[in-house]
């Protein structure tokens, strides 16, 4: 006889300090030894486009010899590219000296999650949806165009080599076996 217990997260599927609603949007980005930076209106970061493309596949076809056609084993996927258009917003934050956040220092503080040796984690919910999603991202691309003074726009990408997105919490399952002989 075999006894599963399903242990199902608490609701809602989000981080105990998410910052917003459920069913709101709102993007963090998380890695151990930095920390993490919520992409917020509240914080000066306004995400006015975002982009979470469909997975490359990785196709694996060859040429039949004898015969007309391909012989097609495509069966994976391969990395996914997640881009951010930000524009930034200088709010009333103040750094932990007690400066207040101008444009160069909320984009510095963005660009910690895009040095190359970093794989930082994106937590996100979209408008509508009641659950935390989170990726894990390698940098790509950075780029800023300043268009006018406090006006600083940033877009922002990284390649996901794993393409699965994940819920923010895990369900386990504890499987009990009995194998006494009778």
């Amino acid at each position: 006889v075999a006894v599963v217990e399903y242990e199902e997260p608490p609701p809602p599927d989000y981080p105990p300090d998410w910052p917003v609603d459920p069913g709101e949007m709102h993007f963090r980005l998380w890695e151990e030894g930095i920390g993490q930076l919520d992409l917020s209106c509240e914080n000066g970061y306004v995400v006015r486009e975002y982009d979470i493309a469909y997975p490359t596949v990785r196709e694996v076809a060859y040429d039949n010899s004898l015969n007309d056609g391909t012989s097609d084993l495509t069966r994976f996927f391969g990395a996914r590219a997640v881009s951010l258009d930000i524009v930034l917003r200088p709010t009333e934050m103040v750094s932990a000296q007690g400066a207040q956040w101008s444009e160069p220092r909320m984009r510095d503080a963005l660009m910690r999650f895009l040095a190359p040796n970093r794989r930082p984690w994106l937590y996100y919910s979209e408008h509508g949806d009641l659950r935390c999603r989170r990726i894990l991202l390698r940098p790509a691309s950075a780029g800023m165009a300043v268009s006018m003074p406090r006006f600083y726009q940033v877009g922002v990408g990284w390649i996901a080599p794993d393409p699965h997105i994940e819920g923010f919490f895990e369900k386990c399952a504890t499987v009990d076996l009995d194998f006494t002989a009778s």
